[in-house]
């Protein structure tokens, strides 16, 4: 639904429908540090951003494997498929089983 955008609200206009407006404080020593890794086409506020998605990310991923690994506990035959898939040879076609060569 499409909404006339209202300028007596301030930054509607700004930021996107998703977005929020926050101040993150940084100390000093943190801010020092992440300027010296700013890269010069990006602005501070969109290299935190990177960052933070960078990181949540990563965590979802560890997360994730977690969950995995919690649930290869609880399934041990899917263990045993993944240890016979990993033996198998896959670097030669295999023969057809039953079947008779052409000549």
């Amino acid at each position: 639904m499409y909404h006339e955008p209202r300028l007596d609200v301030k930054h509607e206009i700004t930021y996107h429908v998703s977005m929020q407006a926050t101040t993150i404080k940084l100390e000093y020593p943190i801010l020092k540090e992440l300027r010296k890794f700013l890269p010069p086409h990006q602005s501070l506020t969109a290299f935190v951003r990177e960052i933070l998605e960078r990181d949540l990310r990563r965590r979802k991923i560890i997360q994730a494997a977690d969950a995995y690994v919690a649930w290869l506990a609880k399934h041990p035959e899917e263990q045993e498929w993944m240890d016979e898939w990993s033996g198998a040879d896959l670097e030669h076609m295999p023969t057809p089983t039953g079947r008779k060569k052409r000549r």
